[in-house]
């Protein structure tokens, strides 16, 4: 008997739409479906009113000064605008010395040895005193980007940080069999300035120098391996720990300073800035918090920790490991029962599989912590506003998203919107595959948690400065039909656009037929919102799979069944149009847990899963330690269309 998700379809005229979004006792309208990015073009109310014209319910609120946030009132209040204001932010360094408060640094495995990155590699010593160099962390193989200034390539490297805490070299004594056998073999630093004599280097050969390697710092590090040649020596992680302090000048996404989002510390940081954004707002309206215009919040961008433009197609880029802080450590045994934590990612047969799951959870958990802490102190201070949080950059599965902190089930239990930003209009034309890729990923977790769906819609260019990457593009009027064909055939509640302004902003003049088609499509989701989607099918995301995935040196995928599930799902979604809802399961489910589980499963038709579950296709199962050659995608995809069709799974 066929088995399907029901889902509340909202309509317009139903006086309240959702089941999670709150909504005052003063609000009486429906939340809003059209919201946008705003900066303003002529002066915000004219704007508004455009705003208005082209069916856009909310949009952006933006104010330092009280002065600023009367002025947004008044014109929102005169156009029938409502805002969406900003509160919280990203936890880091500054955030919390505002308040006389005392950061604690999130901390960092990274750098190169012989030109690979000791994140994600393993290597092999003597049984004696050793000596080596290393590089500091990488941030992108050739150059992030191009200075504006002077036209100089720069951040090869992450910008310049704090002298390396410490430094220690992993000895695995013999495989992991139950429990990990470590020796632990502390280092001294030295570092040492100028190119320096590196066998193999992580500065490509066809690399344009400049003062940024010229004056780089490498740091040399002694350890003493003597008497340890019975040890698994050819599988040796080498661990070095830093801090970020945030570095003005170079590029935005350097500017702050990651802070461990498992200390108190800064959790409480994040309600007093709540609170002082709140104030703001309700200082501005007279004493009373403006529930009638302000109808949701915004809390921070993208990452929680910061991690680089990975280029998995090179040995030495790191995608960092946070976070090894004493909270951060602390909170993880405790949780897990496990003494010894990963330094180098990917290896189960040094780590122990559940310990990686164990990691990557704790990770995300700590970020969907913060935020519950930003929306409970919220709630308290303005009642019935709704949080939303822009929560993964595009590319769904990029391991960037991963080690940064962006779980995305956790996170959309814990706010009050799903919303995400892939971008598809970039200077290498459109890319169809990303918006069925990723908005289908969120569309399951917001269906399975009863939150409305409101993806960015790209209205925004920028040049790019990414070597051999461009950059994003204003969209065309046809590339915003497509780009809202794809996003509504995922049952969305709404869209955001990104976005309004002068400048690099689309709207209103960047494109101004693109801006009209925005008004048109903004009157179809009114009038039509998008039917309920049923998905027939639920994926297993299991974080012991999940946290395996690694790239070696070579690029090959290593433990790929996480990978393989992610080919699957091409297949699935993005080449058939098939919708799913994902479960991200964590290590160490009790009985209660997956008999809850079970019953959840009862209503899907179909389950795919990369541990073995009853009744479900197991995808990448035996696949530990392996490694996959991803030039093999293509083969990899047409194995699972074959399959599908042979089981009658595909309509």
């Amino acid at each position: 008997m066929k088995r399907t998700l029901k889902v509340v379809v909202w309509r317009l005229a139903a006086p309240v739409f959702l089941l999670t979004l709150p909504v005052s006792a003063q609000q009486a309208d429906p939340p809003p479906r059209i919201w946008t990015t705003y900066h303003a073009s002529e002066n915000v109310e004219s704007d508004l009113r455009d705003l208005a014209l082209h069916g856009v319910n909310m949009a952006d609120a933006r104010a330092s000064t009280i002065a600023e946030a009367k002025n947004m009132l008044a014109a929102a209040r005169k156009t029938g605008m409502r805002l969406s204001i900003h509160v919280g932010g990203d936890p880091d360094a500054a955030m919390i010395r505002k308040y006389a408060l005392t950061p604690t640094p999130g901390i960092f495995v990274g750098g190169a040895y012989r030109g690979k990155a000791i994140d994600r590699t393993l290597f092999s010593f003597r049984a004696e005193p050793q000596e080596i160099l290393v590089e500091p962390p990488v941030y992108n193989q050739q150059y992030a980007y191009i200075s504006k200034a002077d036209s100089t390539p720069v951040t090869h490297y992450w910008p310049p940080t704090t002298t390396p805490l410490r430094a220690e070299v992993v000895v695995p004594l013999r495989f992991f069999d139950g429990r990990a056998h470590l020796q632990i073999i502390p280092a001294t630093i030295t570092p040492v300035t100028g190119m320096g004599r590196l066998d193999e280097d992580s500065v490509a050969p066809d690399l344009p120098l400049n003062d940024e390697i010229r004056n780089r710092t490498l740091y040399r590090l002694r350890f003493d391996l003597t008497g340890l040649g019975d040890a698994l020596l050819d599988y040796v992680g080498v661990a070095v720990y830093w801090t970020f302090p945030g570095y003005e000048g170079t590029w935005y996404i350097f500017n702050a300073a990651p802070v461990s989002v498992f200390d108190p510390v800064t959790l409480e940081a994040a309600r007093r800035a709540v609170q002082d954004d709140v104030a703001l707002w309700t200082e501005a309206n007279g004493g009373t918090f403006p529930n009638d215009v302000v109808v949701t919040a915004r809390s921070g961008d993208e990452h929680f920790y910061l991690t680089g433009h990975l280029r998995l197609d090179t040995p030495s880029v790191n995608y960092p490991l946070w976070d090894y802080s004493e909270p951060s450590l602390a909170a993880f045994r405790e949780k897990s029962g496990h003494p010894d934590f990963p330094r180098t990612w990917g290896y189960p047969e040094i780590y122990g599989a559940e310990t990686y799951a164990w990691w990557l959870r704790h990770l995300h958990e700590g970020s969907a912590d913060y935020i519950a802490a930003v929306k409970d102190e919220l709630q308290k201070q303005a009642p019935g506003v709704a949080l939303y949080r822009n929560t993964t950059r595009a590319g769904i599965f990029s391991l960037a998203n991963d080690h940064d902190g962006s779980g995305p089930e956790l996170l959309t239990r814990s706010l009050d919107v799903a919303h995400l930003d892939p971008y598809p209009v970039m200077a290498t034309g459109f890319d169809s595959t990303l918006l069925p890729r990723d908005v289908s990923y969120y569309a399951g977790l917001a269906r399975r948690y009863g939150k409305p769906l409101v993806p960015w819609v790209q209205a925004v260019t920028d040049v790019g400065t990414l070597k051999n990457q461009g950059g994003m593009r204003h969209p065309t009027p046809d590339q915003l039909d497509r780009m809202m064909e794809q996003v509504v055939a995922q049952g969305i509640y709404g869209v955001k656009w990104f976005g309004y302004g002068p400048g690099r902003f689309t709207f209103p003049k960047g494109n101004p037929a693109t801006w009209d088609r925005a008004g048109v499509w903004a009157e179809r989701l009114k009038t039509n919102p998008p039917a309920a989607v049923r998905p027939e099918l639920a994926v297993l995301r299991w974080y012991d799979a999940w946290a395996l995935t690694n790239y070696t040196a070579d690029s090959h995928v290593r433990n790929p069944a996480d990978w393989q599930l992610q080919q699957f799902l091409e297949v699935w979604a993005v080449r058939h149009g098939q919708p799913y809802d994902v479960f991200e399961l964590p290590p160490g489910m009790d009985a209660a847990a997956r008999e809850a589980l079970r019953k959840d499963l009862t209503k899907y038709r179909y389950v795919v899963s990369t541990r073995p579950w009853p009744e479900a296709w197991v995808i990448g199962e035996g696949t530990e330690t392996m490694t996959i050659d991803p030039a093999t995608e293509p083969l990899q995809q047409s194995r699972y269309e074959a399959a599908l069709k042979q089981k009658g799974w595909l309509p």
